[in-house]
């Protein structure tokens, strides 16, 4: 045991919430959804929010991954639940995107090629279909930088919110 109060090689386990029941609207059996905790009091607001509110809709408490091993498979549950939730949602998504963005770029092409647009504006225009795309790429990377890991697997319990990289 070390200064923690654990045994080596164990750590406080994320609390989640589990869904057990086959006829639930939104969730299906099996869905995951970590709970909130508030630094510096333990798992009462995540016991308080499963009580009033997640308990009668059919979730499971548990808080039973104590090791790196047994949080890297919950971490790899919840990456795989959301990606296919956000890749379900990208595909919605990228249709009506590309539809307006379709839409504007013909629109901009016919003004490129219009008479009366100036050496300038047609550069512009050019640059700006260009960077749509290369910014669309970028900022989808960072949303998934940001929202595929557990915060308690990648850090240490001593670590500040306010160590974290900038965004």
């Amino acid at each position: 045991m070390d200064n923690t109060g654990r045994a080596l090689g164990t750590l406080d386990s994320p609390i989640y919430f589990v869904m057990v029941r086959d006829d639930h609207p939104t969730y299906a059996k099996g869905h995951v959804m970590l709970a909130p905790q508030e630094i510096g009091h333990g798992p009462e607001l995540a016991r308080r929010l499963f009580e009033e509110r997640y308990k009668a809709q059919g979730f499971e408490y548990r808080d039973d991954c104590h090791t790196l091993n047994d949080v890297d498979r919950l971490q790899k549950k919840l990456q795989e639940q959301e990606m296919a939730i956000r890749r379900r949602q990208g595909e919605v998504d990228e249709r009506a995107r590309q539809e307006i963005h379709q839409q504007t770029a013909s629109r901009l092409r016919q003004r490129m090629a219009s008479r009366d647009c100036k050496p300038f504006e047609r550069d512009f225009i050019a640059n700006w279909l260009i960077l749509q795309e290369e910014k669309r790429k970028k900022y989808t990377q960072r949303w998934t930088e940001y929202t595929d890991y557990i915060w308690a697997r990648e850090q240490s319990a001593g670590t500040r919110i306010e160590d974290r990289m900038p965004d």
